[in-house]
Parts: structure tokens; sequence; C-alpha cells
């Protein structure tokens, strides 16, 4: 569905349930967390939370502070294993599935699975990546502020 994204903290959770359940077999040969058993490397991100600063832990809503400090560790580990030559994607898909991952891993009750990197030798090495440019997401002062120039 269009403008649907999945698992979001706010979105239409009816029109979430339609658009997995019609959208069949998501596999297709190529899926990515249907294949992570023959990934080299897996190396599971565990945080403990007797020491994760979530700052907004008592808000009414989703709480996400907490990966401020786990999710940057991730990416420098990712950026050090491509100055090795290896390629790595990050994933949270199994965090959905947390008790049998603890339990595979025999992992206490304190601990959370923040995320799952593979790890691997690249097919092909990735080429410079494209972004939108700033103007099209950063304001000034305020959301409703006129567009960052950068100048």
């Amino acid at each position: 569905m269009v403008g649907l994204t999945p698992w979001a903290p706010i979105t239409d959770r009816e029109a979430e349930a339609h658009a997995i359940e019609s959208s069949g077999d998501m596999r297709g040969g190529e899926g990515f967390p249907e294949d992570l058993d023959q990934v080299p490397v897996l190396l599971v991100v565990l945080a403990d939370l007797r020491a994760l600063a979530a700052v907004d832990r008592d808000l009414p809503r989703y709480t996400f502070a907490g990966g401020a400090s786990v999710y940057p560790f991730v990416w420098n580990v990712m950026l050090a294993a491509r100055e090795e030559g290896l390629g790595g994607v990050v994933t949270t898909m199994a965090i959905g599935r947390e008790d049998e991952v603890k339990a595979l891993l025999d992992a206490p009750e304190e601990l959370a699975v923040a995320a799952v990197v593979a790890l691997g030798r690249p097919v092909h090495q990735p080429r410079k990546l494209s972004r939108e440019p700033v103007e099209s997401f950063a304001t000034v002062d305020r959301v409703t502020g006129p567009a960052f120039s950068g100048t």
C-alpha cells in the first residue's frame, strides 16, 4: 500500500494488517530475514536494560531514545567491517522474535535484542548512495519554518 509504513508507531493498523495479509509469500526466493542462516557472520547486538538511558521511557508514546547509544555503535561496527572489505546490513527484524533469539543465545532477562548485523564479503562493491538534498527535509527554527538552504 503506497504511503503505509509497516510497524510505524502511528499508523493505520487495519490498513497495515490488510497489506501484510494480501502480500502473499514475501520471500520470493530473495528474502532477507528468511535467508539469515546463509550469512557468514551474524552479530547479535544486545542492550543491557539496566544501563540503557531511555530518557523518554515515561512519556505516553513509543520510546526510542535508548537506541541513541546503541545504533551509533552498530554503525561504527559496520564502518570498521567495510574498512576490512566486508559488507553488512543491520536489521531490527529479530526484535519481534526476541524471546526466541534470547533463548538461542542463553541471554538473561535484562538484555534486550537491539539489532542483528549480517556481515560477509560483498558480491560487488557498493556505489555511492544518492541522497535527497538537505533542503528537501530540513527547516529553520520550527517545523513550519523556511527550508534550510545551507548558505
